[in-house]
C-alpha cells in the first residue's frame, strides 16, 4: 500500500455526475453521501462483524472539514474520501478494511475522482481511536493536568474537534471528541491573558520600530499583532484557533468581538500610512480589553493582560511563577517555557533535568 506526497486521480471513470455539479457542493458533503452511497453497504456486507464497532468521519486536514473549501481548494486533495475509527479492532483488522475500500470503492463519485494517495489523511484512512487523537495533538486522551494542556497546539485541537462524525454505533469516537471538547476553565483563562500579554507586547514593539524609523517591523510587528488577536477571539468565543491559512476567516465568522473588529482590521489593510494603523490597532487593543473586563474576566488595574493573569485559577494560578504568561507567540504553545518543554512535565515547571546535571542536549 504505498502513500504519495501528492493527490493525483487515477482509475477508471464512472458512477459521476457532470462536473459542474461537483463544482456545486461542499467537500464534506461529497465525503457523507459517499460513504451513505456507498462505504456503508460495502462495509456492512464484506466486514458484517467489525461494521457494528467502527466509525466513520470526515476529520482533520483540509479546507473541507471547515466548510471553507471552494472552486480554488479543488486543484488538490478534494475527493471523495472518508475515515474509519475502532477503539475495539486491532490496527491490522483496521489496515485491512482501509485497503479493500481503497480498492473497491468506485474512483469517481459525482464527477470528482480519487487519487492514489491510500493512507493520506484527506482520503481513505483508517486509524485506532488512540492512534488518530496521539497522532494528532500527542495525547491519545486529554491531559489530566492544566500544565500539559499548553504543549498542545490550538489547531492540533481543532483537527481533532473539526468536520463531522457520520456512523458511530459504539460512541466511542464522539466521546472522545466531546472529551476533548475544550480547554479546562483554568487553561483557558491562562491562554486568554497569554494572548492579551502579546495583542499588547505587539503594540509597544509597533511604536518602538516606528520611533526607530523600521516601518517594515513595525508592520510585521503588526501583523503578528492581528495573529494574536484573531486566536484571542477565538478564545473568547470557546472555539480552537485553525492554522494560520484559515484564522482570518474562522475570525470573521465568530459571534464575540469579531464584528467590532473586522472593520477595523479592514481599515488596516486598506492604508499605508503608518500612524494611521497604530492607531487602529490601538482601538482593536482596546475592545480586546473591554471585552475581557465586561465579561468580568479580571478587575480593571493597570495592565489588562496582567489583571486577566491574576485571576487565572486553579493549578495555573502562580506557575512555575506568579504573573508567567508563557512564551507562546508564533509557534503557539510549543515554545511554553521558552522552549523547555519538559520543564512542563515536572512539578515545579523549573526545570526538566536534575540541578547541576547540565543541559543534556548542550
Amino acid at each position: 500500500m504505498l502513500v504519495e506526497s501528492a493527490c493525483h486521480p487515477v482509475g477508471p471513470r464512472g458512477h459521476g455526475h457532470t462536473q459542474g455539479e461537483a463544482q456545486a457542493v461542499k467537500g464534506l458533503d461529497l465525503h457523507r453521501d459517499f460513504f451513505r452511497e456507498y462505504g456503508r453497504p460495502m462495509l456492512a456486507k464484506v466486514f458484517p462483524a467489525e461494521f457494528p464497532l467502527i466509525a466513520v468521519a470526515s476529520v482533520g486536514f483540509g479546507s473541507d472539514r471547515l466548510g471553507a473549501d471552494d472552486e480554488v481548494s479543488r486543484d488538490h486533495c478534494w475527493e471523495p474520501g472518508f475515515q474509519v475509527f475502532s477503539e475495539r479492532l486491532p490496527r491490522d483488522v483496521l489496515k485491512r478494511i482501509e485497503l479493500h475500500l481503497y480498492e473497491n470503492l468506485p474512483w469517481e463519485f459525482r464527477g470528482v475522482k480519487r487519487s492514489a494517495c491510500c493512507g493520506s489523511p484527506n482520503t481513505i484512512r483508517a486509524w485506532t481511536v488512540d492512534e488518530f487523537f496521539a497522532s494528532m495533538t500527542s495525547f491519545a486522551k486529554p491531559p489530566e493536568r492544566d500544565r500539559l494542556w499548553l504543549l498542545i497546539a490550538d489547531e492540533a485541537l481543532y483537527h481533532v474537534t473539526n468536520g463531522e462524525v457520520f456512523y458511530d454505533p459504539t460512541g466511542d469516537l464522539t466521546k472522545r471528541r466531546e472529551l476533548f471538547g475544550y480547554y479546562p476553565e483554568s487553561v483557558w483563562r491562562f491562554k486568554l491573558a497569554a494572548r492579551a500579554h502579546r495583542i499588547d507586547v505587539q503594540r509597544y514593539q509597533m511604536e518602538r520600530c516606528a520611533a526607530h524609523g523600521e516601518e517594515v517591523a513595525a508592520n510585521l510587528m503588526l501583523y503578528d499583532g492581528l495573529r494574536e488577536v484573531f486566536h484571542f477571539a477565538c478564545l473568547a468565543n470557546r472555539r480552537y484557533a485553525p492554522n494560520d491559512r484559515w484564522l482570518p476567516w474562522v475570525f470573521r465568522r465568530l459571534p464575540a468581538l469579531a464584528g467590532d473588529i473586522e472593520p477595523l482590521v479592514v481599515s488596516i489593510s486598506r492604508t499605508t500610512d503608518l500612524d494611521r494603523r497604530l492607531s487602529l490597532y490601538a482601538q482593536i487593543v482596546a475592545l480586546c480589553a473591554d471585552w475581557a473586563y465586561g465579561n468580568g474576566l479580571a478587575v480593571r488595574g493597570r495592565y489588562w493582560w496582567a489583571d486577566l493573569r491574576e485571576a487565572v485559577p486553579g493549578e495555573l494560578k502562580d506557575f512555575p511563577v506568579p504573573g508567567w504568561v508563557g512564551v507562546e507567540y508564533r509557534y503557539a504553545s510549543q515554545f511554553a517555557l521558552g522552549g523547555n518543554l519538559g520543564g512542563l512535565l515536572t512539578e515545579s515547571g523549573l526545570q526538566a533535568y536534575p540541578a547541576g546535571a547540565g543541559d543534556p542536549h548542550g
